[in-house]
């Protein structure tokens, strides 16, 4: 040291550091001293460092980024508990971000596969029959899925979705209309429900039950909730189901809310999903069920000929809360108008 001449002497914290104008000496060691200044230039201060001066080497070392993240060994007890708690907010402010985005990304696709089919079912040509007398509309969603037995249409809605079918109802309660995992799931048919080969209802089915989950954004099943008030119904009383054969409109005669544990009624609970009877006085008196519970009244009869869809869903108002439409088919030479 006594051969280099310095540039500068900085000083800070009781550290002080030389800084050497020559390339070879860029910097010097830090050395423990007592000073109040914090600056000083060479120059003007004059260096004396004698052969039998001790020098302490500083205590203080810079940390890496990391080491000023993470509890490090010799950290005071209270630094460790700080950075714990900044690490466990930080990781759960990334799995709230990763949880958000992947939430709207979901929606987003699911609705983008939706919309794209109906886009496909509202051409022109779509209401046209091919050679296995199979609406054109369904040809492409035949294809990417077999289990497609019908599209459902509310006009001014957001309901406009196909509708599959499968052995169980299970499957597309976390599927969706590609058989991809999926919280939306997709609208599908009870699994007893036949239809024949003209795409009517079979014989031994009177009632048919489309369930869908009442979702947030609306989507699905997430409109049905609006028919409780009556003006809502006026401005929607019909329901298309199509399905591969055969065109249908269905007008609305009853909404209501049911509990789907027999523990939530004193035993007791009403059987919507019923799609078979064994004679017309059950079929009529299930409809009656219907009719009595039902929070508007529309005017709308039943007889005992008519075909019945039901549109189920979740609601919220108690536990395992069902929010139930139906409606029956409109008759040859009726018109959808309501009373």
């Amino acid at each position: 040291l006594p051969e280099l001449r310095p540039e500068k002497l900085e000083i800070e914290d009781n550290s002080v550091e030389f800084v050497f104008e020559d390339e070879g000496y860029s910097s010097a060691p830090d050395y423990s001293v007592s000073s109040d200044n914090t600056f000083a230039e060479i120059d003007d201060m004059p260096l004396e460092i004698s052969d039998d001066e001790y020098y302490e080497p500083a205590k203080a070392k810079k940390r890496s980024f990391f080491a000023s993240l993470f509890p490090w060994k010799g950290d005071p007890a209270g630094e460790k508990v700080r950075k714990t708690i900044f690490l466990v907010a930080f990781l759960v402010l990334i799995g709230t971000m990763v949880y958000l985005v992947n939430y709207f990304v979901e929606g987003w696709l699911q609705q983008s596969q939706i919309s794209s089919a109906a886009e496909v079912w509202e051409d022109d040509d779509s209401m046209r029959k091919n050679s296995d007398g199979i609406f054109i509309g369904f040809e492409s969603l035949l294809e990417q899925n077999s289990d497609v037995k019908a599209w459902i249409k509310i006009n001014g809605t957001a309901v406009n979705n196909p509708v599959y079918q499968c052995k169980d109802n299970d499957f597309y309660l976390d599927h969706d209309m590609n058989k991809q995992s999926s919280r939306y799931g997709a609208l599908f048919i009870d699994k007893d429900a036949k239809f024949d080969k003209s795409g009517g209802y079979h014989p031994s089915t009177k009632n048919i039950v489309v369930y869908g989950h009442h979702m947030k954004d609306g989507t699905m099943f997430g409109s049905l909730k609006h028919y409780t008030d009556l003006s809502y119904y006026k401005n929607h009383p019909i329901i298309d189901f199509t399905t591969l054969y055969r065109d249908g409109d269905y007008k609305i005669f009853a909404v209501f809310i049911t509990n789907d544990l027999p523990e939530h009624d004193n035993g007791q609970r009403f059987n919507y999903m019923q799609s078979s009877f064994g004679n017309d006085e059950q079929f009529l008196a299930f409809v009656d069920e219907g009719k009595k519970r039902s929070i508007i009244d529309t005017g709308v009869d039943v007889v005992a000929t008519d075909e019945l869809l039901t549109l189920s869903t979740c609601t919220y108002e108690f536990d395992d809360a069902r929010l139930e439409v139906m409606a029956r088919r409109i008759r040859d030479g009726e018109t959808d108008t309501y009373n």
